[in-house]
């Protein structure tokens, strides 16, 4: 392999290595002193907008994602979106210094309702 093919497989490789970590961008964050975090990574076609304790926190575009802070506990959620009919509503718990991540995807068995999996991170 010639010096230009192997610096060409090179640039593909890191180049489609930077895309992946751009897919999850928001594991950069970090929560404000003493506050958590609510992340909504929004695995859909549909923008929406998000509720926190029946406040509009923040709209989130479709395949993107968001993150909020809040004060640690309990915290409920509702995602309604703005392309479609569906929604989710559900109460979380948000840890103090730590990410809650929404997954949020089209729910394979109702049109009208997203599933959302929870997650937590550093």
């Amino acid at each position: 392999m010639s010096w230009k093919c192997a610096v060409f497989a090179m640039t593909v490789a890191v180049f489609s290595a930077g895309c992946f970590e751009d897919d999850e961008g928001y594991r950069d964050h970090t929560p404000a002193d003493g506050l958590g975090s609510i992340v909504v990574n929004n695995e859909t076609y549909d923008e929406m907008d998000v509720f926190v304790d029946s406040e509009f926190a923040m709209e989130v575009g479709d395949w993107d994602d968001a993150a909020f802070d809040v004060e640690p506990g309990e915290h409920r959620v509702v995602l309604d979106g703005r392309d479609s009919d569906r929604s989710y509503a559900g109460d979380i718990d948000v840890l103090k210094g730590r990410l809650t991540i929404l997954h949020v995807s089209s729910s394979p068995s109702s049109s009208s309702s997203y599933t959302v999996r929870i997650e937590y991170s550093d």
